[in-house]
């Protein structure tokens, strides 16, 4: 296993989902998670594209990981998370094991 690509931590489930769609149900008024429509000057920059939607959208563990399988051995149990790289690249987030490694640490709903 490659330590880049591998992440050994346990993590609550979350899903920011639920929230928005109760709001669309409702017709809310003043929606938490408003559409944001930003065009760049010129369409052929597909990279910067990525950048911009990269910083300004929520991206969960899930969506950049090739599988979160849950490992149980007689003395330790984990979940052993295989980050996918190259979607990563695609994305054009400057994310890494260790990056998820302290997000995943230093959240406040984990109870360890």
């Amino acid at each position: 296993t490659n330590p880049q690509n591998n992440l050994s931590l346990s993590l609550p489930q979350y899903n920011p989902g639920v929230p928005r769609i109760k709001e669309i149900i409702n017709a809310t008024a003043a929606i938490s998670s408003p559409i944001i429509t930003a065009p760049l000057e010129s369409s052929n920059y597909l990279t910067v594209a990525r950048i911009v939607k990269g910083r300004i959208e929520k991206t969960t563990l899930g969506d950049i990981t090739s599988y979160i399988e849950e490992v149980y051995k007689p003395n330790d149990c984990y979940l052993e998370i295989k980050l996918d790289m190259d979607h990563i690249d695609k994305l054009q987030l400057e994310v890494d094991a260790e990056v998820c490694r302290d997000a995943i640490a230093s959240a406040k709903k984990l109870k360890v």
